[in-house]
């Protein structure tokens, strides 16, 4: 179902991408410099969402948000969340539980980057990505197409963690050969959980340490396991030091990976 145009934010442009068999809605900021694609949360492109796309724009970026799943309003009904839930659990574009194998969404996500790129008229050495929850895995999948030269994985819950897909990262192996590749050429991913947060093991962010060892890696003190969304909380409680210095930190690796004229690996 299309969403109305009155429910899409004030100041991004409303567009439809359509690429490797699928279709999906996206957000378009103002052109503001290299591109940054931010990939929303199990919640949609919710109001806190959006104001973290207004941070990243501020720092000369040029921010598109791609809408993959229903989008709520500032209230996120649990209905609505269940069903974006069993979308990502039984849709063949997510693949949830799909191990050692790519997901169709990442090679939409791929022709979505290189074509914002070059709508942009090509700014800055590359196209960097935020993935969060059960995007972030994301994130690093689409670091094997050589434009992308950044990538965030916050919190990344895909699979799912449950018994023996713990420290699963999420990729095929094809995908992890290619990211052990440009990370022994310099690439550098960021990573971000909270230390308590069971939906994103740290056994997970250990794996991505040991294969990716120039990774990142950035873990916010914590005892609450309810506590997941990193940088959607730095956005909700902006007077948090851990929660902001990772807000800040993350804007700093886009900005000197997508800012400087390194050249695309």
């Amino acid at each position: 179902m299309a969403t109305p145009a009155s429910e899409f934010p004030a100041g991004f442009e409303r567009d439809v991408f359509e690429a490797a068999g699928l279709s999906f809605a996206l957000l378009r900021g103002r052109a503001d410099g290299a591109v940054v694609i931010l990939i929303h949360e199990l919640a949609g492109v919710n109001p806190t969402v959006v104001a973290l796309a207004e941070r990243i724009a501020d720092a000369k970026f040029t921010v598109i948000m791609p809408v993959l799943l229903d989008r709520p309003r500032d209230h996120v009904p649990f209905g609505r969340l269940m069903r974006n839930l069993r979308t990502v659990c039984v849709a063949r574009e997510f693949g949830a539980f799909a191990r050692n194998a790519s997901r169709p969404i990442v090679d939409w996500l791929r022709a979505l980057a290189r074509s914002e790129y070059e709508r942009a008229g090509r700014p800055g050495p590359g196209v960097g990505v935020v993935g969060m929850c059960f995007s972030g895995g994301f994130a690093l999948a689409m670091v094997v197409d050589p434009l992308v030269e950044a990538a965030v994985a916050s919190e990344p819950a895909l699979p799912f963690a449950l018994p023996g897909l713990r420290p699963d990262l999420g990729v095929s192996a094809i995908d992890l050969d290619e990211l052990r590749r440009r990370t022994a050429a310099g690439f550098c991913v960021r990573a971000l959980r909270y230390q308590s947060d069971p939906i994103s093991p740290g056994v997970r962010q250990r794996r991505l340490r040991t294969e990716l060892p120039t990774t990142d890696a950035v873990e916010i003190p914590s005892r609450d396991p309810r506590d997941h969304s990193v940088l959607s909380d730095a956005i909700r409680t902006p007077g948090d030091p851990a929660l902001a210095d990772a807000l800040r930190g993350t804007i700093d690796y886009l900005s000197a990976r997508l800012h400087s004229p390194a050249t695309v690996r």
